[in-house]
């Protein structure tokens, strides 16, 4: 028995995709509330007697509108689905691809599967950070490769610090965590995962400062500072970022999850 309650037209982003049979996807849809559904798109992969191509690629937005389901079933069926949104030049730069790919992995591994039966869900709102974050990314990824003004650090740091932000786990960049001193950023600084903050250099002792760049603790505190606060447009673009930098606040990020770089099947494209 089928329960027509069930929320049965969508909107969301294609995160990942595997073949089913012939000509058919099982897609993963991250949700404008952050939530995840998983679909299947009978026809999906195009192809056919009319050689269809595929709406269905990742980082596509994509209206869908789904056949009513039994509340047991693990998957729902899409009966119609076009895409609302779709990116033109990422698919065509190779470090810009990498980037897009782990994007939505960072998608899969934070964001949470829903259930579209339930009516409390259309009204939780908790994860919606998560998907602004992806899709304000992969938006202007392909907005600065169509302007010739890419930046493959840049994009990588400030879209770990906007998923940081998002997420909830923003570190402490007031006060020092060891010490309670105000913080003003021209000093050598660490960004320490197990404290969730930032500390002064000059107050750790000598065998923990060697563990610790002070520049690079600076940059981080600097970044994490822009990219709180104003949108992707709005930012100052820093060619010259470190990737060791962005390595680092993807540790943090892990650390707050219990994440290895190993848990990440696009990091080797990353770093």
């Amino acid at each position: 028995m089928y329960n027509f309650t069930m929320q049965s037209k969508i909107e969301g982003m294609v995160i990942s995709k595997a073949p089913f049979q012939e000509r058919h996807l099982i897609c993963k849809i991250l949700l404008r509330s952050g939530k995840i559904v998983p679909v299947v798109f009978y026809g999906g992969s195009g192809g056919g007697k009319k050689n269809k191509g595929s709406t269905l690629e990742f980082g596509y937005m994509m209206k869908i509108e789904l056949a009513y389901s039994k509340k047991t079933s693990e998957l729902y069926n899409a009966k119609e689905w076009i895409p609302i949104w779709n990116h033109k030049h990422i698919r065509l730069n190779h470090r810009g691809f990498s980037l897009l790919c782990f994007y939505l992995e960072c998608a899969s591994k934070f964001g949470q599967e829903t259930n579209l039966h339930e009516e409390s869900q259309a009204y939780d709102d908790q994860s919606i950070g998560l998907f602004r974050a992806i899709s304000s990314s992969v938006f202007y990824l392909d907005q600065v490769l169509e302007s010739n003004n890419f930046h493959f650090n840049w994009n990588l740091i400030i879209f770990i610090s906007k998923l940081i932000a998002e997420l909830g786990i923003f570190p402490d960049r007031i006060k020092c965590i060891l010490s309670g001193e105000e913080l003003n950023g021209f000093e050598g600084l660490a960004l320490i995962p197990n404290h969730g903050g930032f500390a002064l250099i000059s107050q750790m002792n000598i065998d923990e400062a060697k563990e610790y760049n002070g520049e690079t603790g600076r940059l981080l505190w600097q970044v994490l500072g822009e990219a709180c606060s104003k949108k992707y447009q709005e930012l100052e673009i820093m060619p010259r970022i470190d990737l060791n930098a962005s390595k680092f606040l993807f540790h943090y990020l892990g650390f707050q999850f219990q994440l290895q770089e190993s848990d990440f099947k696009t990091l080797n494209m990353i770093f």
